[in-house]
């Protein structure tokens, strides 16, 4: 599948809970992995379908067991991404301004 179609995974998760009342967000992150659904797709059907923050709708794919084949390889990026934007934090910064003696020192007359 190409392309993130998050509007076509609440759709067929809206329509899904529709019929089944009791899904709950652990079967619903199952069954879209299931049908071919993006780890996006399914978070983003998860926050608005069952009304919780992205935050837990990442946290609730990422440890859903359907997802388990993508969690090592997921962390691992994450880890890394962090690692790159720490290393770049620390390029940024400004070099000490070296010691300058009293006769670069201005005087207030």
């Amino acid at each position: 599948m190409s392309g993130l179609r998050p509007d076509e995974a609440q759709d067929y998760l809206t329509v899904l809970k529709l019929d089944r009342p009791e899904l709950t967000t652990a079967d619903a992150a199952t069954v879209l992995q299931r049908a071919g659904f993006s780890k996006i797709e399914t978070i983003f059907a998860v926050h608005r379908v069952f009304k919780v923050s992205l935050g837990d709708a990442k946290e609730l794919v990422h440890l859903n067991s359907a997802w388990a084949f993508r969690r090592q390889n997921d962390d691992d990026f994450h880890d890394a991404l962090f690692a790159d934007l720490d290393a770049l934090d620390e390029e940024a910064q400004p070099a000490p301004t070296p010691f300058r003696g009293k006769e670069h020192q201005t005087t207030m007359h």
